[in-house]
């Protein structure tokens, strides 16, 4: 999915019942399971549910790609997805280009109850490259044996990615590298708490962390 120029692109379900947005889809072996990408001063308003990547070959890919580069992306439901055994990165999320995204919702857990595990490199991947990404949570969900980092959270070039409330109920288990990872470029802000959550058997730290981190 590709906005550009002016565009917007409404894959939100407004009314509950299912009527847009990204549902139920299986995708095996893939290069990119799903690519989402906002360029230019284009918008896509989303719903990204109970969807699964598995085995995606795509060696700087992931199963799920959300990508704003001079573009805005607000998600208001990321749940219930998978992302496993790819060659790359189970879910990356990156702005470039001043690009914003949102994962939030007033009504529910917007990012709640996914699976990222066994991935080549992190489980899932975060970069504010320039721009700024909020998350209103990222709860409940398993970031488990991948090659690199369970949960790599980066700011660079002035980039702003922040996580509103505690980071509680994941589980960060038996990466090769660190459970969590956290960079805090020059002139970024990362702001990002962690609660209550489960690491064990990380070959790298626990929680590895770069300042400035807040």
């Amino acid at each position: 999915v590709i906005a550009s120029g002016d565009s917007l692109i409404r894959a939100n379900d407004t009314t509950g019942l299912g009527d847009r947005g990204i549902f139920g889809n299986t995708l095996t072996e893939n290069g990119t399971g799903t690519s989402i990408r906002s360029l230019d001063s284009s918008r896509i308003l989303l719903d990204f549910q109970d969807n699964m990547a598995t085995g995606s070959t795509d060696l700087i890919g992931a199963g799920v790609e959300i990508h704003a580069d001079g573009g805005r992306i607000d998600i208001s439901s990321f749940t219930g997805n998978t992302g496993s055994g790819g060659a790359g990165a189970g879910a990356i999320f990156q702005t470039h280009s001043g690009g914003i995204i949102t994962v939030s919702n007033l009504f529910i857990d917007a990012f709640d109850n996914n699976t990222f595990t066994n991935n080549a490199l992190d489980g899932m991947f975060v970069e504010a490259d320039s721009g700024s990404i909020l998350f209103d949570q990222i709860s409940n969900s398993v970031f488990d044996g991948n090659g690199d980092d369970g949960l790599d959270l980066q700011t660079t070039a002035g980039g702003v990615l922040r996580v509103t409330e505690t980071l509680v109920g994941n589980t960060y288990n038996n990466n090769t590298d660190s459970g969590i990872e956290l960079t805090g470029g020059i002139g970024g802000l990362l702001d990002v708490s962690i609660g209550e959550s489960s690491m064990t058997d990380d070959m790298g730290m626990v929680i590895a962390s770069t300042s400035p981190v807040t």
